[in-house]
């Protein structure tokens, strides 16, 4: 639901419910889009992001410039769909490509373990272990157990 067109609707003195007659939406849903904040904006922007990544640095780096938590430049990268030197699915040597199927297929972690060994986002952990070649399985069943 558009919230700007609800909030400005809202404030011409319409009803919740002829908002919702409106724009084809209960009165309970107007409510919740009425109620509900904007969205923060971005701690770091698209094109600094693209700038870091090309000068190759670390989500760490870009969190300390910034004073923000690492998860959030995590956030925005995922957002952004953008790698850094330590954070991104074209990061894979050999060495880790066998590291994550030994993990995931030997080992059985779940993408979850995984991540949070890596520090990194669940979405990302699937990019990297499908790039490996792994066979994902239904989330929690796992091999041998």
């Amino acid at each position: 639901m558009d919230r700007t067109e609800a909030r400005r609707l809202r404030e011409q003195g319409l009803s919740l419910a002829e908002i919702g007659r409106r724009m084809n939406r209960s009165k309970g849903a107007v409510s919740n889009t009425l109620r509900t904040p904007d969205p923060p904006p971005p701690a770091v922007s698209r094109d600094e992001m693209l700038r870091y990544s090309t000068e190759g640095l670390s989500s760490q780096e870009v969190a300390d410039r910034h004073g923000i938590a690492q998860v959030t430049v995590h956030y925005w990268l995922d957002r952004y769909q953008i790698a850094l030197a330590d954070y991104g699915p074209d990061q894979l040597d050999e060495q880790s490509v066998a590291k994550l199927r030994r993990w995931y297929s030997d080992e059985g972690d779940t993408v979850e373990q995984i991540a949070e060994r890596l520090d990194i986002s669940e979405s990302w952990t699937l990019r990297l272990l499908l790039q490996a070649g792994a066979e994902l399985r239904r989330p929690g069943r796992q091999p041998g157990r």
